[in-house]
């Protein structure tokens, strides 16, 4: 992959390439969930569903249809390789809009197939199917699909009492699949923990190790597709964490970006840049500011774009460069352009050096 892809998936070892549409693909993974999927539940006093465990029963579907299982891997397979695809083209318009379905039907059928998947991820003799389980079982956080399959509307619509019972079980469901891949991550296969770090990164749970994935991300011993995956996943989860467990991510952040420039591989250098940016503090532009003047055009934008989100005026001159003729990707030239107009709190002066000057000067 380019510097400008998303993560490394490998979900079977090696990144599959597939010719089926996205549409056959999510037919074919509903229908082959659908043949040892478990509906978990019983009916509640007013009529709904309530998730709770049924790990017995959904054993017994397992081995009773033990066939079909690696169809169904297969199919959350292609499905993975999909969505990470269409992550990898974000911004774009459609890659959006298949990353959002892909990603709902993702979600449905890995709770549908939730302890078959759990199993998987388990299973030491199988490696290439743990490695999909273990990206799968991310999307094991389906509280707002399930909320609207048992009412059929939106989940703003079910009462406080039914919202809380279907939460409570989600929570259940996502510290299984969280312990899951904390246990991977100590795995020997460092392909598995390439894996384990995605379905972290998708899951996003407060309780993720963020220093245990810091550690991994830091070691430069690792395959470089590994620490790509830790990087991202430290990125995407930090949003959802508490203000304690994320203020730990910083450091580790910053220590990376403090190595000489060029040390770090662009595919890890960018997505760290722009998760030190989400912190906000003035004080890390001087680590951000060297990285604009990487060599690698994508980086420049990162570290142009984390400078935007700092908000440190002294960041001025090195924004200031990044518009000039003298940079020739035009890319780093808009999104400068667009930092500096951030720093200058909505004033845009396009292109023009002198009238930016001037600008600043009367700040």
């Amino acid at each position: 992959m380019t510097v400008e892809d998303g993560p490394r998936t490998d979900a079977a070892h090696a990144m599959k390439k597939t010719t089926t549409t996205v549409a056959l693909a999510l037919v074919a993974l509903q229908a082959a969930c659908s043949t040892t999927g478990t509906e978990i539940g019983v009916e509640d006093s007013g009529g709904y569903k309530t998730m709770v465990s049924q790990r017995e029963a959904s054993n017994a579907k397992i081995k009773k249809d033990a066939r079909s299982i690696p169809k169904i891997m297969q199919d959350f397979d292609r499905a993975i390789d999909k969505y990470f695809g269409a992550v990898s083209k974000l911004p774009d318009t459609r890659a959006k809009t298949l990353r959002d379905t892909l990603e709902r039907i993702l979600r449905q059928e890995a709770r549908r197939n939730f302890y078959l998947l759990l199993s998987m991820a388990d299973n030491q003799k199988q490696p290439a199917d743990r490695g999909i389980a273990l990206i799968a079982i991310g999307f094991a956080d389906a509280t707002e699909e399930v909320l609207e399959k048992r009412t059929g509307t939106k989940a703003f619509h079910v009462t406080i009492k039914q919202k809380r019972v279907i939460v409570e079980a989600n929570k259940k469901y996502t510290r299984m699949a969280l312990d899951t891949m904390i246990t991977a991550l100590n795995d020997e296969d460092d392909k598995i923990v390439e894996n384990a770090l995605l379905g972290l990164g998708i899951l996003g749970h407060e309780g993720t190790p963020v220093r245990e994935i810091g550690t991994l991300l830091e070691n430069d011993k690792k395959p470089l597709s590994l620490r790509r995956n830790a990087s991202w996943a430290l990125t995407v989860i930090q949003p959802k964490l508490t203000p304690l467990t994320r203020r730990a991510i910083r450091p580790i952040l910053q220590r990376l970006l403090l190595e000489p420039l060029g040390a770090v591989d662009p595919t890890i250098a960018c997505p760290t840049l722009r998760s030190l940016g989400l912190f906000r503090n003035k004080a890390d532009a001087k680590i951000v500011e060297p990285y604009c003047e990487h060599p690698e055009a994508l980086v420049r934008v990162r570290a142009a774009i984390a400078l935007g989100m700092i908000m440190n005026q002294d960041s001025f001159p090195i924004l200031l460069g990044l518009i000039k003729p003298s940079e020739t990707n035009l890319n780093v030239r808009l999104v400068a352009r667009k930092s500096l107009k951030a720093l200058a709190g909505g004033k845009d002066r396009g292109y023009d050096v002198k009238e930016w000057q001037k600008l600043f000067k009367r700040k």
